[in-house]
């Protein structure tokens, strides 16, 4: 059974608007770290404080390959960021040539991938 405070808020809602209140605006992933929180706990809880009014999406950020919501709290009249369009192709081999520089590079080179392997006859 869930309990409120005087603001309407459960202990969950509240512990994610303080750990924003103090480390500034965190995507679902990085809440989660912090408070030890399900995915799917705490996007229901940031989907019912947005509801609210008390968050806001402040940007698109990458996380990994794909594109995060990163929350921050809502202090006055702040908007939802928009979505960013769609990722073109050209952008996406763009993002893997940099994601794998070092492996694309040990490939294209002419020394043996291992040490020992020149030792092998």
């Amino acid at each position: 059974m869930k309990r409120w405070d005087a603001q309407g808020l459960t202990a969950t809602q509240r512990a994610i608007l303080d750990r924003i209140k103090a480390i500034g605006p965190l995507t679902i992933q990085e809440l989660c770290a912090e408070l030890e929180l399900s995915r799917e706990g705490a996007r229901k809880t940031i989907n019912g404080l947005h509801q609210m009014k008390r968050l806001y999406i402040r940007d698109w950020p990458y996380q990994g390959t794909q594109r995060s919501r990163q929350w921050a709290l809502r202090t006055g009249s702040q908007q939802d960021a928009q979505k960013p369009p769609a990722c073109t192709r050209p952008d996406y081999d763009r993002r893997f040539r940099e994601r794998h520089k070092i492996t694309i590079a040990r490939r294209k080179s002419l020394l043996p991938p291992s040490p020992f392997q020149g030792l092998i006859t």
